[in-house]
């Protein structure tokens, strides 16, 4: 018998609100506030509001904050 290696499942392109919500442990309501305000752009298809993974990411690692120096006071 051989070994099968399984394919890695991509990582999806776009995501809706509720799944980028989850995400990024925020509410749905907080996530479409942030899309109709421009702080997270979104892509539009039909009445579907869908945010891309990158966009996702790049949010996170902008709104991350540096650790200060000298310890916590």
């Amino acid at each position: 018998m051989t070994a099968t290696n399984p394919t890695p499942t991509p990582e999806p392109l776009l995501v809706d609100l509720r799944t980028a919500a989850r995400l990024l442990s925020v509410s749905v309501r907080t996530l479409w506030s942030m899309t109709t305000d421009g702080r997270l752009p979104h892509v539009k298809i039909g009445a579907r509001r869908l945010l891309r993974m990158t966009d996702l990411r790049a949010y996170v690692d902008a709104a991350a904050r540096p650790a200060q120096e000298g310890g916590a006071q």
